[in-house]
């Protein structure tokens, strides 16, 4: 059984992140020039990348204002980690949210995000 994340667990587990993952690799994924995909992932499975998703479609339905300020604790780590992030997470609620129902049923991150749903509440 699903249970929901709040807010504040939601942006303590982004400060935790940020402070156990994104800040420790930032220096080199800036030497290597790449983007942090394994802490992409990380944050996925943490429920990062679902934030304005819709519940309906494995998300976690939180607000704008949330994102934001999950935004600025992985800032204050990486800023490019950031863009990268806010950049996956809004791919999947535009598509979750604007796709046609063929388009999104065929979406790669819908299993993903209700695979990952049942996770969150651990």
């Amino acid at each position: 059984m699903h249970t929901s994340i709040t807010p504040a667990d939601l942006l303590a587990r982004a400060g935790r992140f940020a402070d156990e993952v994104v800040a420790p690799q930032a220096a080199l994924w800036e030497r290597e020039r790449r983007i942090g995909r394994e802490a992409l992932d990380a944050a996925a499975a943490l429920g990062l990348t679902r934030v304005e998703v819709p519940a309906a479609w494995g998300g976690l339905g939180l607000s704008f204002a949330v994102k934001a300020q999950i935004a600025e604790r992985l800032a204050a780590a990486d800023f490019a980690f950031t863009m990268s992030w806010a950049n996956t997470h809004n791919v999947a609620a535009k598509l979750a949210r604007d796709a046609r129902p063929d388009v999104a049923r065929c979406a790669p991150g819908r299993r993903a995000m209700r695979a990952r749903t049942s996770r969150d509440a651990t």
